[in-house]
């Protein structure tokens, strides 16, 4: 994996929103699918061998991936994962960055998650490769391979320093503004612009006064966390209705709802027919029953039924049985309201 400048190109869409984003860090499920698609397109790309797989669930969109690399770019001159450098005026390094595609006439980049506005983060990689190239305009395709879809524009070396220039504008300012990036941000717990946004809302929707123009951006008592907590409970209660509410208009009632467009998630896929998979698969019974689990609601469910036994005679005598073979994975710790 290749280091990120402190001003990363694919910081650029967050901090475009807002000066004062900082990345929280760490591997999110979101990260780490972006990584293994990343891996194995790259592997796919670059003709070599293919040793970093990915869940069956994914596949999918990869080799769609490929396909539309194959499709829309010359695979003679392509250069896949490459560090792009760009530099200011005066020639000192502004931002530097791992460009996913570029074949001397265009750049690509892979999106794994959701369709978002990544334009501002293109504006580094364009911006980069026409300084190499002496190009004056790169068509750019963002490949969304969940969505299947590829979105192509061209920026001209002028709009891409002009998004660049307001980026570092932001930031020498610090503007605070609450956008959709706020999520990954690490000042979104105490972040006085969201927190002016929760307050608001909170005006509007609870009746508990003790709460109301209590300002929680600092978070340092006990009885500041306590308060703070409990707001978050009846932001998320409300957030909870309002996403119910949508849900049902956009995917029950067609309704064309601003901001907010339906997709698709692949279902985990499963077996039924076990004793048909080992018939099919060729493998020793060992073998095979390596790649098998057992679920112990449905083996207790099984055994009650047999044994014509109460549910909670049947869960003793399965766990008495099985005490040896059971392994429990470590208790997970979480707060709730008293």
């Amino acid at each position: 994996m290749q280091h990120h400048s402190t001003r990363s190109p694919s910081s650029g869409p967050s901090h475009l929103k807002c000066g004062g984003f900082a990345n929280a860090g760490g591997d999110s499920p979101a990260t780490l699918k972006g990584n293994r698609a990343h891996e194995h397109l790259e592997q796919l790309c670059t003709g070599g061998p293919v040793t970093s797989p990915v869940p069956a669930d994914e596949l999918p969109g990869v080799l769609w991936g490929y396909e539309y690399v194959k499709d829309n770019f010359n695979m003679k001159t392509l250069v896949c994962e490459e560090m792009v450098h760009i530099y200011d005026d005066s020639g000192e390094e502004l931002s530097f960055g791992t460009n996913d595609l570029f074949d001397g006439e265009q750049i690509g980049d892979f999106k794994t998650g959701q369709v978002r506005e990544y334009k501002a983060q293109m504006a580094y990689y364009a911006a980069g490769r026409m300084q190499q190239t002496g190009k004056k305009e790169m068509r750019i395709h963002e490949i969304y391979t969940e969505h299947r879809w590829g979105k192509v524009y061209i920026l001209s070396y002028e709009e891409a320093w002009a998004i660049i220039d307001k980026i570092t504008e932001n930031k020498k300012k610090g503007t605070l503004s609450p956008n959709e990036y706020c999520t990954w941000c690490k000042h979104s717990g105490v972040c006085p612009a969201l927190s002016n946004v929760a307050m608001n809302t909170l005006e509007k929707i609870s009746p508990e006064t003790e709460l109301k123009n209590y300002d929680f951006t600092q978070l340092k008592t006990v009885e500041d966390k306590g308060k703070a907590y409990k707001i978050c409970k009846i932001l998320e209660d409300w957030i909870a209705g309002v996403k119910k509410i949508v849900n049902k208009s956009v995917i029950e009632d067609g309704e064309d709802v601003p901001g907010v467009r339906i997709t698709t998630r692949a279902g985990n896929p499963t077996i039924e027919d076990i004793p048909g998979a080992f018939a099919r698969m060729e493998l020793g019974q060992d073998e095979f029953l390596k790649a098998c689990s057992v679920s112990i609601p449905a083996l207790t469910k099984a055994y009650q039924k047999k044994f014509n036994l109460k549910g909670k005679e049947a869960s003793q005598e399965v766990a008495n049985r099985l005490e040896c073979l059971i392994k429990r994975k470590p208790d997970t710790r979480y707060i709730r309201r008293k």
